[in-house]
């Protein structure tokens, strides 16, 4: 029984080991041309007999068509045209424009793109509002049953208001 798994066991390890000088072989870059980052479109449509349940409400004429999730600083935001955003402080002048280049997401009334992990020809450009620090945080240490080792902090992140103009994004005919 046990005897025979081990046995098994050490006829299969040289042939793993090669397998991995396989594998390390093969991952070496080639001089291929780098292709586009691949973008996967999901379309929105119900059936017949489910359209009925759930139909979408009506929207405004005059409602954002388009949505989109960008990332900035490590931070995720879900922004549409107009919208108004704290995100951690960029350098960009007050009343200058930013571009935000890593999109993960791109959403319209008819369907979604999504990234893999990003949409590399899609942009969103901001207007930068303001730039402050946000409320002060306190922050309070101390040890147990030792009263003369006590600390009170406080602390002000630097923030900068971003107003949303625009999410460009010429989605490619299917």
């Amino acid at each position: 029984g046990g005897a025979a798994r081990l046995a098994a066991g050490r006829a299969a390890a040289p042939a793993r080991a090669q397998g991995m000088r396989w594998l390390s072989a093969a991952a070496e870059p080639t001089a291929a041309a780098p292709s586009p980052t691949p973008v996967t479109m999901v379309e929105h449509r119900l059936a017949p007999s489910a359209a009925a349940k759930f139909a979408a409400p009506e929207l405004p004429k005059d409602a954002p068509s388009r949505f989109a999730v960008v990332t900035c600083s490590g931070t995720q935001f879900k922004v549409m045209p107009g919208d108004r955003i704290i995100v951690n402080k960029v350098d960009a002048a007050v009343g200058s424009t930013y571009t935000f280049e890593h999109v993960l997401l791109v959403g319209e009334r008819e369907r979604t793109f999504i990234g893999r992990p990003y949409i590399e020809s899609a942009t969103v450009t901001a207007t930068v509002e303001e730039q402050t620090k946000d409320a002060k945080v306190i922050v309070f240490k101390r040890r147990r049953k030792n009263h003369k080792s006590k600390r009170t902090n406080g602390f002000r992140r630097e923030v900068t208001f971003l107003r949303v103009n625009e999410i460009v994004y010429d989605a490619p005919v299917a």
